[in-house]
């Protein structure tokens, strides 16, 4: 039931064959309301993909069972999915990423008070609890600080405490179960005013930086007439991508998302 709950899918209109995009719920770039998908990177991906001419329906769950879907071919596009090593050989990297983005510690009130937190080395000299989202990548200085016990069988280092989703962590994190969460400042703070979270702060200072681009499924079987590969429709997005950011209408979809 949880499950059914947290996916949600939506289509184009058109009929015939039709691309799945598939991303996790990371408010404001994408996320449900009202029983609708919608965000930034729906909205991107809504205008690309119309000026293509091609049929798409989204498709909103869990981050795991995105990159599930992704490697079997199953969902042909993934919204928002960093650079890593190992996902190379299971999907095409575009070369333009739709946006960058800049993580920082969130935190609550309380342990920012206490604590004056400016590098990894001082979350792990006050054995801070961290708070990740299971199956996200991060970055290589955030494993660097935080190895895995043993990364075969996904087992997370002492101080990680790993959930699905964001919401769980800013509701875990107001009510101090948590100390810190490392998330994408826009998202973090967009999460928390939409869940009326006031005991939320954050840590300023950037912990690192990572580019999202949207990636294409290796195993897709995607096919049209104008399209005969996932990797033609991967070439024609990039460019109609560029072209596409250098318009107000992109810069509007932006705006429109600023505050919840």
């Amino acid at each position: 039931i949880i499950l059914l709950l947290t996916c949600l899918m939506t289509s184009s209109t058109n009929a015939g064959e039709k691309l799945l995009i598939v991303g996790e719920e990371f408010p404001p770039y994408n996320f449900i309301e009202n029983g609708q998908i919608t965000g930034i990177d729906v909205d991107v991906a809504t205008a690309v993909f119309s000026r293509l001419n091609v049929d798409f329906e989204f498709y909103i769950c869990p981050w795991k069972r995105c990159w599930a879907m992704l490697k079997s071919g199953k969902a042909d596009v993934g919204l928002q999915v960093s650079k890593k090593n190992n996902r190379w050989f299971h999907v095409y990297f575009p070369d333009t990423p739709v946006w960058h983005a800049d993580f920082y510690f969130l935190t609550n009130q309380q342990t920012k008070a206490r604590y004056d937190i400016r590098r990894f080395e001082d979350v792990k000299k006050h054995q801070l609890t961290v708070g990740i989202i299971n199956g996200n990548s991060y970055h290589e200085t955030f494993w660097d600080a935080f190895p895995f016990q043993d990364q075969k069988k996904r087992r997370y280092h002492q101080q990680l405490y790993s959930v699905t989703t964001a919401e769980q962590l800013l509701k875990m994190l107001s009510s101090g179960r948590i100390d810190v969460f490392p998330i994408v400042k826009t998202i973090g703070l967009y999460t928390t005013k939409k869940l009326k979270l006031p005991n939320i702060t954050y840590y300023d200072f950037v912990l690192f930086s990572k580019p999202y681009p949207n990636v294409f499924s290796r195993n897709s079987t995607f096919k049209t007439e104008q399209y005969p590969s996932i990797l033609s429709l991967l070439h024609a997005y990039d460019k109609e991508l560029i072209r596409f950011k250098q318009t107000p209408e992109f810069s509007d979809i932006i705006k429109k998302y600023e505050q919840p």
